[in-house]
C-alpha cells in the first residue's frame, strides 16, 4: 500500500490525526517522539512516521516554524485528549473537536498574516465567532508596570465586533484572575453566571476565560461566553479555547518580536545614516584641512623661495654696488686732479684700468643676479602653476638646485644632477616641483646633521612612455618601522626641530592625483631612496 493511500485510510479511522497528511507537520511530530499508541486499532504515530518516504522527512516546507510548532502542541494535546476523554459513545463529538481542531490549524494560519497587531486582534474575534463555536470573545493584555488590563478587540451584548483599544482598567484584585492565570493548559469556566457587557448585565449563561502566554509569563487572557446562541459548554470546546489562547499567545509574541527586530532594523540603519553622515562631514573637513595644510605647505615653500632670492641675489648685487661706489670714488678723484691740472698720464692710464676692471666685475653680478632672478622666477612660477606642458626635467631640478644653494654654503652636501639635458616630459611643473622640493627638505632637515658629508642626487628616464623619477639622498637614513610610516600625516622624527610631518606626505597626495606610485627604500650602506612612478597621461 503506498505512503499517500496508507494515510488517508490511517485519517479515516482516526479523524485527529488528518493535520498530519501534511509533510512539514509529520517531521515536527516526529522530532517530538509523539509514540503514544492510539486507542482505534493498533496504528500508532510511530508506525505512521515509519511509513513516510525519506524524501518527505528530509525536505520539510516548514515555512513558519513556530507555527508550525503551535499545530505540533495542538496535535499532541488532541492525542492525550482523545486517549484520556473520548470513549466509543462519543463518536460525534469527537468528530466535531477534531474537525473544530483542523479549523483553529486553518485560522491560526490565516492570523499569522494578518498585517498589523491591531488587524490580528479583530481578526482574532471574527474567526473565533465564525469556526470556533464562540459567541462573544474579548482580547485583554496585561500592562504589568501599571497593573492594569488594556483593551484591544472586542464583541458587544449583539455580538458585533468592537474597537476597545481605548479601554484600561486596574487588574482586579479576585480568584477567577488567579485562577486564569494558574499555568498555560488552565481554562477556567463558570456555568449559569450573569454576562457583563462593561459592567452592565446582558443575560446568563458560561462565561470562560483562558491566558495568553510568552513563554512562561502571562501577558493577557481571552474572555468569553455564550449569550447569543445559548450552546452549552462542551469538555473538547474547553479544550478548543485553551488552544486558541495558547496559539494567539505564539503569534502574538511573533508579531512583537517581529516588530522589535524591524524597529532595530530601522534605528541600526537610521544610525548608519547618521553616522555615515558624520564620518562623511569628517572626512569632509579633513580634506579641507589637508588643503589648506597643503596651501600652508606651499606657501612656507614660497616664503623660503624669497628667503633664497634675497640671500643669493643679495650677493652679486652687494658687488656691484661696492665696485659702483669705488668707481664713483676714482672718477671723483681723477676729475679733481683734472681740474687742478695735476693729472699725469699713468694717473689716467691706471683709471682707465680699474675702470675697465670694475665694470666689468659690476656687469659680471649683474648678470649673475638677472640669472638667479630668472631661474627664481621661474620656480615660482612652477610652483604656483598647474598647467600641463612639456616640461625639461635637467632644467627643472637645476633651478631647484639653484633655489636651495644659499642652504648648501658651508655644509658638505653635494647636490648631483644625473638627468640628461634632452628629457622632456609632458606634466604639471608646478607638482613635480612640488615634489622634489619637498624631498630635498626631508633630506636637509632629516638626513644631514650639520657635520654629516653625504650628497643628493637626482636621476629620471623614461620607461613604457612613462616617467621613472629616482631622488636619493647619503644621510642618516632611517629604521625599519619608520620607514612603513613616512608617508604618514603628521609623522616627523624632528618634532620641534624644523619638522611638521607633512612634507612626505603632500610628495604622496600629490603622486597619487598624478595617478602615480611612490616607493621607499634604504641605501646601502646609509641613506634613503625614494622612486617615483608617473604614468604619461597625467590629471589636469
Amino acid at each position: 500500500m503506498s505512503v499517500s493511500s496508507w494515510a488517508e485510510k490511517y485519517c479515516s479511522e482516526c479523524s485527529t490525526l488528518m493535520l498530519l497528511y501534511q509533510p512539514e507537520l509529520s517531521y515536527i511530530c516526529k522530532s517530538k517522539g509523539l509514540t503514544a499508541e492510539l486507542s482505534r486499532g493498533s496504528l500508532s504515530i510511530s508506525s505512521f512516521l515509519t511509513n513516510l518516504s525519506p524524501a518527505q522527512l528530509a525536505n520539510p516546507d516548514f515555512g513558519d516554524f513556530s507555527l508550525y510548532l503551535e499545530r505540533s502542541y495542538c496535535i499532541e494535546n488532541v492525542y492525550c485528549y482523545h486517549l484520556q476523554r473520548i470513549s466509543s459513545s462519543e463518536d460525534q463529538s469527537w468528530e466535531l473537536f477534531a474537525n473544530t481542531m483542523s479549523k483553529l490549524h486553518e485560522v491560526m494560519l490565516r492570523l499569522s498574516q494578518a498585517p498589523t497587531l491591531d488587524d490580528l486582534y479583530q481578526q482574532a474575534i471574527i474567526e473565533a465567532q465564525q469556526h470556533l463555536f464562540i459567541d462573544r470573545l474579548a482580547i485583554l493584555l496585561l500592562d504589568t508596570e501599571t497593573n492594569e488590563m488594556i483593551g484591544t478587540w472586542g464583541t458587544d451584548e449583539d455580538g458585533n465586533v468592537k474597537d476597545e483599544n481605548a479601554f484600561r482598567g486596574p487588574i482586579p484584585d479576585a480568584p477567577w484572575v488567579e485562577l486564569t492565570l494558574a499555568s498555560k493548559e488552565h481554562v477556567e469556566v463558570w456555568d449559569n453566571v450573569d454576562l457583563l457587557y462593561y459592567n452592565k448585565v446582558v443575560g446568563k449563561g458560561w462565561n470562560a476565560m483562558a491566558a495568553i502566554w510568552d513563554g512562561d509569563t502571562p501577558i493577557g487572557w481571552i474572555a468569553c461566553d455564550n449569550l447569543i446562541k445559548k450552546r452549552p459548554m462542551q469538555p473538547w470546546l474547553k479544550e478548543i479555547l485553551g488552544q486558541y489562547g495558547q496559539a494567539l499567545g505564539h503569534t502574538i509574541v511573533r508579531f512583537n518580536n517581529l516588530k522589535k527586530l524591524k524597529d532595530i532594523n530601522d534605528n541600526l540603519e537610521t544610525l548608519v545614516a547618521e553616522r555615515s553622515s558624520q564620518l562623511q562631514e569628517k572626512v569632509e573637513q579633513l580634506e579641507k584641512a589637508q588643503d589648506e595644510l597643503v596651501e600652508s605647505e606651499k606657501l612656507a615653500s614660497l616664503g623660503g623661495l624669497v628667503a633664497g632670492v634675497a640671500h643669493e641675489v643679495n650677493t652679486p648685487v652687494g658687488i656691484g654696488v661696492t665696485a659702483a661706489s669705488h668707481l664713483v670714488e676714482e672718477a671723483k678723484e681723477i676729475s679733481k686732479q683734472y681740474q687742478n691740472k695735476t693729472m699725469k698720464k699713468s694717473d689716467l692710464e691706471g683709471y682707465f684700468e680699474y675702470t675697465l676692471d670694475s665694470g666689468q666685475l659690476i656687469q659680471d653680478n649683474l648678470l649673475r643676479a638677472s640669472d638667479l632672478i630668472k631661474s627664481f622666477k621661474q620656480l615660482a612660477v612652477e610652483q604656483t602653476v598647474d598647467s600641463i606642458f612639456e616640461v625639461n626635467l635637467f632644467e627643472l631640478v637645476n633651478n631647484i638646485q639653484n633655489s636651495f644653494h644659499h642652504q648648501f654654503k658651508n655644509r658638505p652636501i653635494t647636490f648631483i644632477n644625473h638627468i640628461e639635458k634632452t628629457i622632456v616630459f609632458r606634466a604639471c611643473s608646478g607638482k613635480l616641483n612640488q615634489i622634489i622640493t619637498n624631498l630635498v627638505n626631508n633630506s636637509l632637515i632629516h638626513a644631514f646633521d650639520s657635520e654629516i658629508k653625504g650628497t643628493i642626487e637626482v636621476k629620471a628616464s623614461i620607461e613604457n612612455g612613462g616617467l621613472h623619477l629616482c631622488y636619493l639622498d647619503t644621510g642618516n637614513g632611517v629604521d625599519d618601522e619608520t620607514l612603513q610610516q613616512l608617508f604618514e600625516p603628521f609623522f616627523t622624527t624632528k618634532r620641534g626641530h624644523g619638522g611638521t610631518g607633512l612634507g612626505l606626505n603632500i610628495v604622496y597626495n600629490i603622486v597619487k592625483k598624478l595617478d602615480g606610485q611612490i616607493e621607499s627604500s634604504h641605501v646601502k650602506p646609509t641613506g634613503l631612496q625614494f622612486d617615483i612612478f608617473l604614468p604619461t597621461e597625467v590629471n589636469e
